[in-house]
């Protein structure tokens, strides 16, 4: 009898861990997750799934921003979410250990690991795998920031000798202050200097060449709305193919969890290839996004590209050096000085603006040096 009891007693507890896991592993099929909510998220235990906290989401999503710009340490990182207040799950400061794990997490773009293998999670990312992968990419080369020294004058750290490479600094002469080479990898051919009242005309100079009245910024903004509206209509077209080889990727994880299920490949092979169809998917699922907003994508940008021209008028007539200096690191790079006179390269689509086409610039101005059209004309014409 006692031994029947036996029996009867490992076969219930035999039939309960089968239900639990089989519980668990549907809990995983359908992407819930299965424990503690993560920082920045809140269970929710009538749905069995996580919410994102909206106190904490945005500071997880400015801190994966942050370090993608590489400019952030751990510490330097730590420090940044201890002033805004950010707090763990237990209400403390979140310390630098903490925060690596945080930056490790693949939950935070949409899936997560159990049992060493990732699982496509049901709750809403907070950020994109590209900026995960930006992210790990710094991790992994152990980044180490460089300090950034704060200018004394409005326009150094901008400029390069055309001569030998180095950095163009400034000094205070008689009430008068100066730019020249800092000659920091010896002799320098180059012995001019020049007064910021010579290198204010020509920065003034410099930013009204991509500056646009009220009557064409309009023009150009209908015009960009009619084609938005065109485009829209195309990129309909293709997300539905995104959409049928995202359905391809779904059967192809089937597929490969009942191969495995049938013991046909190794739990290392299938823990592998599950990992590379989901993080395929993944990517495939955030270019259909961008592909669903494509309009919006391109248009709010040429809209602020539009704004930045009209605006560069106002920037030359402002006194203040500051914003002269800033204007400039968006129109264009390369900034060389060559004896007396600063050289730039504009940055796109700036350069179009900023270079006349043919006998007339694209405003209508004669070009006293003409040259062939070798761009693409803006339509101006309503």
């Amino acid at each position: 009898m006692l031994s029947i009891a036996f029996g009867q007693s490992k076969y219930y507890i035999d039939n309960l861990s089968e239900n639990v896991k089989r519980g668990l592993r549907e809990k995983l099929r359908r992407g819930e997750w299965h424990g503690w909510a993560p920082v920045g998220y809140l269970n929710d235990y009538k749905q069995h799934t996580i919410y994102p906290n909206s106190e904490k989401a945005p500071f997880i999503k400015k801190m994966f921003e942050l370090y993608a710009t590489g400019n952030h340490s751990l510490e330097s990182i730590r420090k940044e979410v201890n002033l805004w207040g950010l707090s763990g799950n237990r209400g403390k400061p979140v310390c630098k250990t903490q925060l690596a794990r945080i930056l490790r997490n693949p939950i935070y773009y949409g899936v997560f690991k159990y049992g060493g293998e990732l699982h496509e999670a049901s709750h809403p990312p907070l950020i994109s795998k590209k900026l995960f992968d930006d992210v790990q990419a710094i991790l992994d080369n152990r980044y180490k920031p460089h300090k950034v020294s704060e200018a004394k004058h409005a326009f150094t750290g901008l400029m390069k000798c055309s001569y030998c490479g180095c950095s163009i600094t400034a000094e205070k002469q008689k009430s008068h202050i100066y730019y020249h080479c800092t000659k920091k990898r010896g002799i320098c051919s180059n012995k001019k200097f020049l007064r910021e009242e010579a290198l204010l005309s020509q920065v003034n100079k410099i930013i009204s060449k991509v500056y646009i009245d009220d009557e064409i910024k309009n023009k150009m903004a209908n015009r960009l709305e009619e084609l938005f509206q065109e485009e829209s209509k195309a990129s309909f077209s293709l997300s539905g193919q995104v959409k049928n080889r995202l359905k391809e990727f779904d059967g192809k994880i089937e597929r490969l969890i009942d191969v495995y299920i049938n013991r046909e490949i190794s739990q290392e092979e299938y823990t592998i290839k599950k990992a590379k169809l989901l993080n395929e998917k993944k990517d495939l699922q955030e270019n259909l996004g961008q592909i669903e907003k494509i309009s919006g994508g391109w248009l709010e940008p040429s809209k602020n590209f539009l704004t930045t021209c009209n605006q560069a008028g106002s920037v030359v007539w402002q006194e203040t050096l500051s914003p002269k200096k800033e204007i400039l690191k968006i129109l264009g790079s390369n900034f060389i000085l060559k004896d007396l006179t600063l050289l730039v390269s504009y940055n796109k689509p700036f350069d179009f603006i900023a270079k006349p086409q043919g006998c007339f610039d694209w405003r209508g101005r004669r070009d006293s040096n003409p040259r062939s059209i070798d761009r693409q004309s803006i339509v101006l014409s309503s």
